[in-house]
């Protein structure tokens, strides 16, 4: 259930950022298999977001570094 959520997280930040006119705070709530229920808070969802964006900044670093190895 955490991966989904911090997938939702992803996923509705990078549309929040690229769809003009969609923004605000983000809702994610988990629902378990016995049925119980947990909200992330928006300070949650705000933390995961910058962490993501921080990992998505080095994955770009580390992808830009290999692609300019192979150019002479």
């Amino acid at each position: 259930m955490k991966q989904a959520a911090s997938a939702a997280v992803y996923i509705l930040h990078r549309v929040k950022s690229e769809v003009p006119g969609c923004g605000g705070n983000s809702h994610v709530v988990m629902i378990g298999r016995n049925g119980s229920i947990q909200t992330l808070s928006t300070r949650r969802i705000m933390q995961l977001e910058l962490h993501q964006a921080e990992l998505e900044t080095k994955l770009y670093r580390k992808f830009s570094e290999e692609l300019l190895k192979d150019i002479p």
